[in-house]
């Protein structure tokens, strides 16, 4: 299983996870150092033809991985920047706290790896991948507005639906019409049959239980499950990672570990169903679980 990993400084690096020996292969490194700022964001297509890069200046590179290059340079417009250009240059503007700027914190690729979901501060947008006039255009820039900075993003397999999480737990649901370039906001909750890409959506009614009952808002970073073995997995901003049964619907964890000495940003299940993946938040140092 390939992973890639990416440090501010501009180096992105793709692991091979070898399970068997508890071990993670860098197989390939790529430099991508420019005055677009500092890396925020990172995703991969799922054909993994293409590399996307969310930067601290509100710019999105993509490159094409086989051979690696550059190939195109998105700037997205800062709400407040457009604002304050229509105001009368005698008003003062008070500066924003470096806390409240918007950066570009999520990429998500949709399943067929035709288009990417990027969430930027509160607001959301589809960048087109699929080959033709509009190809890596960013659309329906108006839609997707949450209260608070989003924090995930999923699609569904079958390309009709995606989910929008913002840092304090809001979901919003929209559906996908790629024929028309359009997202509409959903006016039904999605089937609960449908398979989600690249996991299941962490409000998911299926992971109530990872949210422990003396929380008060947003301590859950991250969630994955394993629905063939029954398990899931959760990490939180006190860097405890739980492992529950599944469907997660009790508070109580089969198994609960105190390794990380700072928040979980993020884990996965790997492939063989037999290991789980956290990253921890300050140096991003990878630990590797197995699960017996």
């Amino acid at each position: 299983m390939k992973r890639a990993t990416v440090c501010q400084s501009g180096i992105v690096r793709v692991w091979n996870f070898d399970a068997m020996h508890m071990n993670a292969v860098c197989e390939q490194t790529y430099s991508i150092r420019n005055s677009s700022g500092k890396v925020s964001a990172i995703g991969w297509t799922c054909d993994n033809k293409y590399l996307i890069v969310g930067t601290t200046t509100n710019k999105l590179l993509i490159y094409l991985i086989q051979p690696f290059k550059l190939i195109k340079a998105l700037f997205i417009p800062n709400e407040s920047s457009s604002n304050h250009a229509k105001k009368p240059s005698i008003i003062l503007k008070q500066v924003p706290q470096k806390s409240e700027l918007p950066i570009i914190k999520v990429i998500c690729s949709s399943f067929n790896g035709k288009l990417c979901a990027i969430g930027y501060g509160r607001k959301g947008y589809i960048l087109d991948l699929r080959k033709g006039k509009r190809q890596f255009s960013l659309w329906d820039l108006d839609t997707i507005q949450m209260r608070d900075h989003i924090s995930h993003m999923y699609m569904s397999k079958d390309n009709l639906w995606l989910c929008v999480i913002s840092e304090k737990y809001e979901t919003q649901y929209f559906n996908v019409a790629m024929g028309e370039n359009i997202l509409k906001p959903a006016t039904t909750l999605p089937p609960w049959t449908i398979e989600w890409w690249p996991k299941l959506p962490l409000t998911n009614w299926s992971l109530q239980g990872l949210y422990q009952e003396e929380w008060k808002e947003d301590e859950l970073n991250d969630g994955d499950c394993l629905i063939d073995r029954a398990l899931a997995a959760s990490g939180d901003k006190f860097g405890i990672v739980r492992l529950h049964t599944f469907p997660a619907l009790t508070k109580q964890p089969l198994f609960c570990a105190l390794h990380h000495s700072t928040p979980v940003t993020s884990l996965f299940f790997l492939k063989d169903e037999k290991h789980l993946i956290t990253i921890n938040g300050n140096d991003k140092s990878i630990f590797c679980w197995r699960i017996e």
